[in-house]
Parts: C-alpha cells; sequence; structure tokens
C-alpha cells in the first residue's frame, strides 16, 4: 500500500534508520516527506547526521551504486534544494556528476549543463569533449542519436594518409592551384562515381569483377553542380610496368570508355617533374581539354 506525503514524520524512524545505516530506507522516507524537513527541530538534526555520514558513505561505493543511492537525494535538490544544507547539496551534486561521467552515462551532458557553476561540471566537460565529444552532440540534439567507439587517450591511432606516394600529394596540390574553384579527392573508389549497373552490360566479367576493386588516383569535383566528378586522373609509374598491373590499366580504361567518362593518365619521368608547380603547369593545360 503505498505511503502518502501526508504522512507524520516521527524523528526516532530516522534515527532508527541512522543507526542502522539504512541508506537507502532512509533517502525514501527523507524523500516521502521531504516537505517536513524544515518544519521540526529535532528532525532538521537527524537530517544533518544522515548529510555527514551519507556522503562518506557514498565515497566507499561504486558509480553505479552511487547513482542508485541518490536518486532521490537528487530529486528533492532539483525541487527545493533549500531542504538540504548548501554544502551538502554541493557535495551531492558533485557526487552524482561524477557517478554519470565514471559510468558514461548518457544523461551526463544534460545533467552538466545544469550545474555548469560547478567546477567539477566544467573539469568533466572539458574532458568529455575531447574523449566523447558525440555525448556533447547528442545532448544538444534530443531527436539525434550519435554513437561512438571509444577511444583511448593512452594509446596511438592507427591511421593512413589519403595520399599512398608523395607524388599524390603533390599532384592534389596541384590541382588546388589549378583548380581552386573545384574539389579534388585522391583515391576516390570507381563505385562511387561510376553507374555500374548503367555499364554492366558493355562490361566483361573480368572488369566487372574489377570494378568494385579499383581506384581512381585523383577524382576533380564540381561543387556548385551536387559534387559532380569532371575530371579523372591516373598517375602512373614505374609499377605500372608489370604485365598485372597493365592488364588492370586495360580494364580501367575499358570500364572509363563504357562509362563515358575521358580518364587522364599522367607519367612523369624524373623527380622535378614530379612537383607540384610542375603539375599545376601541365594541369593548367590538360583541364581545359579533359572534356573534349
Amino acid at each position: 500500500m503505498p505511503r502518502s506525503h501526508q504522512q507524520v514524520l516521527h524523528p526516532e524512524q530516522l534515527f532508527q534508520l541512522l543507526a542502522a545505516k539504512d541508506w537507502d530506507r532512509l533517502s525514501e522516507v527523507i524523500y516521502q516527506h521531504r516537505t517536513m524537513l524544515g518544519t521540526d527541530p529535532v528532525i532538521k538534526h537527524a537530517v544533518l547526521l544522515f548529510e555527514q555520514e551519507f556522503i562518506e558513505h557514498l565515497g566507499s561505493v561504486t558509480a553505479e551504486v552511487r547513482l542508485t543511492k541518490l536518486r532521490h537525494i537528487s530529486l528533492i535538490i532539483e525541487t527545493d534544494r533549500g531542504s538540504f544544507a548548501p554544502r551538502f547539496v554541493e557535495q551531492a551534486i558533485d557526487a552524482k556528476l561524477a557517478a554519470l561521467y565514471e559510468t558514461k552515462n548518457e544523461a551526463f551532458a544534460s545533467y552538466a549543463s545544469l550545474y555548469f557553476d560547478r567546477p567539477i561540471a566544467k573539469e568533466l566537460l572539458q574532458r568529455t569533449k575531447v574523449e566523447r565529444p558525440e555525448h556533447l552532440a547528442d545532448a544538444r540534439r534530443a531527436n539525434v542519436s550519435v554513437k561512438a567507439v571509444t577511444k583511448s587517450p593512452l594509446r596511438a591511432s592507427h591511421t593512413t594518409s589519403l595520399f599512398k606516394s608523395p607524388q599524390e600529394r603533390s599532384f592534389y596540390e596541384a590541382v588546388r592551384r589549378a583548380c581552386p574553384n573545384l574539389l579534388p579527392y585522391p583515391n576516390i573508389p570507381l563505385s562511387g562515381v561510376l553507374d555500374f549497373d548503367a555499364i554492366k552490360p558493355m562490361l566483361s566479367v573480368e572488369a566487372r569483377s574489377y570494378f568494385f576493386r579499383a581506384l581512381f588516383d585523383c577524382v576533380v569535383f564540381d561543387p556548385e553542380a551536387d559534387h559532380t566528378p569532371l575530371h579523372f586522373f591516373e598517375l602512373d609509374s614505374k609499377y605500372h610496368n608489370s604485365p598485372v598491373a597493365q592488364a588492370n590499366d586495360q580494364l580501367k580504361n575499358a570500364i572509363c570508355a563504357a562509362a563515358n567518362v575521358k580518364l587522364v593518365r599522367i607519367r612523369s619521368f624524373t623527380n622535378q617533374d614530379r612537383s607540384a608547380e610542375a603539375f599545376s603547369v601541365l594541369l593548367q593545360e590538360l583541364i581545359e581539354h579533359t572534356q573534349t
């Protein structure tokens, strides 16, 4: 049978629960009779003793348990923080902030924003910006879910550059100079810019298989035309001399012919010709002719 909030709270009940250190039941009773906390000096004294021992108890339990034990106390603080001493209110808020952060609880960012004046809230929000920025983004967008794999600050990130060689990097810089209003991207999958279903009937079995494994060394897009690809480039090198590479080059040529796009192959034979400056001069001559 549910207890009425209007029941009389007997001080001896509080002291019995204090003696038993039954913090869960004591928190529940305080919450049920929260409107009476400031009406009786004996009750106020019992609550003061609770505040002192409860905070000490919170320090001895895990973050998950801490959240459970703070449930009723947090509800009182959020509706009428004057029911408790100011110092206890600050300690309870800080304890909940730390517990939400430690458990990576999705409610952390929202709760921290409510108590941004607390130093621990500022510190933990700053950590979250670095460690789990998706949690902050998720808290600001009620209708958007943002999830991410946790990144350890103690381990190096195993990533690689988009560029597979210094020549690719130089060519990219050259395209940016020659086409300042266009967007060049290196190593673009053929399947990302060519319509396979449209050209499939025109391709051999080998070309169909190669289509989903092949990359363009560089594709230049027009950002003003829904990022439509305009120019397709291949940077050939000595590695294209092998029979396997030459066979793949022929397959790529056939795919481009089927898609009716012009693939421009560029091969430099000296280091000087591989500089961004040299590529830029060449590109300025080529760009205007690649669609003819």
